[in-house]
């Protein structure tokens, strides 16, 4: 959740912004590198957004977003999207470990459950580019499952 001048934003103005942000990475960084053939990985696109800021909210944003996306993203869309999925009272105990400081008071406010569904929603939407991996097990085993679904596109 994204707070701006103290004040917390709607949904809407969230998935503006970032997709702003997108625009701008797409355009500079995406794109170029697509077009020298080289492969992109990225650890958000799109999907974030959907379970961050279109899943669950109060007014049907998923219109809007997929008007974004086509002039923000176009054609410039993953062939694969992995998911990883893990209980969100796991994910906390992760997130604790790994903090090096003070947490984020935003993400602290974040409905970690509500954002897990709709990572799960958005691999349902599109089931053939989107990978749900079980991310409760060992890196290894991550990995191996991971690279099972990415090494036949290669």
């Amino acid at each position: 959740m994204l707070t701006q001048d103290n004040r917390q934003l709607e949904r809407v103005e969230e998935l503006l912004l970032v997709n702003a942000a997108r625009y701008d990475h797409v355009r500079s960084m995406i794109r170029p590198a697509l077009a020298r053939g080289d492969w992109v990985v990225s650890d958000r696109y799109f999907d974030s957004t959907y379970a961050l800021q279109v899943f669950g909210a109060a007014e049907d944003l998923g219109p809007l977003l997929e008007a974004v996306l086509g002039a923000v993203v176009g054609d410039a869309r993953p062939h694969a999207t992995i998911i990883l999925d893990l209980p969100p009272d796991r994910a906390a105990g992760r997130r604790t470990i790994r903090k090096d400081g003070p947490g984020d008071p935003a993400e602290d406010r974040r409905d970690f459950v509500q954002i897990a569904a709709g990572f799960r929603s958005a691999a349902e939407k599109d089931p053939t580019r989107c990978h749900l991996v079980d991310a409760g097990r060992t890196e290894e085993e991550v990995a191996v499952d991971i690279w099972s679904r990415i090494s036949p596109l290669l």
